[in-house]
């Protein structure tokens, strides 16, 4: 089994877990959730991600083993628990300001959510495995944060690798500015997707990162 798959499973059931306390209905009755909960059937699941029950079993272990999430199973499904729910819901991206309501925040699905929750499987893989993620995953392990693979990320990688520019030189650019602003907490904020790729910033970036050239001395 491969690793995206089990990526790709741990976001789909991040994504449907609820964001605040309520209650569904099933055939069965009625089951109370909390906050990061749901309702996984695996036989429903493998079908939504196009696995095999064996895949899926195989898969909710590891996540298990990795204390991603906990299952409580009952005679007809199990309700899993997302460990650290805020960790995964809470969006640390492009705005920098503070909101005004932090219960409405913790309750309502972010834009980014959205966007992941409507992607099919087969997109889903793609982001995660592409190189717009290496990318990304890049920039978060040096910069400590934590980004998303979320269209509004990606595709900025994606247009600058489109016009030219390589995974390395854009590791390159990560390096070159976190080490100009990591000390500094006013420029610290702009180590984001938003400014680090962005169309008209990205070439200066570049200019920063580029090898430098040895100068050879030629005699006369």
């Amino acid at each position: 089994m491969q690793m995206p798959e089990t990526l790709a499973t741990m976001l789909f059931l991040i994504l449907h877990a609820t964001h605040k306390a309520t209650k569904r209905g099933t055939k069965y009755g009625i089951v109370e959730l909390e906050r990061g909960q749901g309702i996984l059937a695996i036989r429903v699941l493998a079908k939504d991600m196009n696995l095999s029950i064996q895949s899926i079993r195989t898969i909710l272990v590891r996540l298990e083993k990795l204390e991603i999430l906990t299952l409580k199973p009952t005679h007809a499904f199990s309700v899993y628990t997302i460990v650290n729910y805020s960790k995964y819901n809470d969006v640390e991206e492009q705005s920098t300001h503070k909101p005004t309501n932090q219960q409405h925040t913790a309750n309502t699905p972010s834009t980014q959510e959205q966007e992941l929750k409507h992607l099919s499987i087969k997109e889903l893989n793609t982001y995660i495995c592409s190189p717009s993620a290496e990318v990304l995953d890049y920039l978060n392990q040096k910069a400590l944060s934590k980004f998303r693979p979320v269209p509004a990320n990606i595709k900025l990688i994606e247009s600058r690798l489109k016009e030219g520019a390589t995974v390395e030189e854009m590791k390159r650019v990560i390096d070159t500015m976190i080490a100009k602003w990591i000390d500094d907490e006013k420029m610290r904020e702009y180590l984001r997707p938003s400014t680090l790729f962005n169309a008209t910033k990205y070439s200066q970036y570049s200019g920063l990162a580029a090898p430098k050239q040895k100068i050879r001395m030629v005699s006369l």
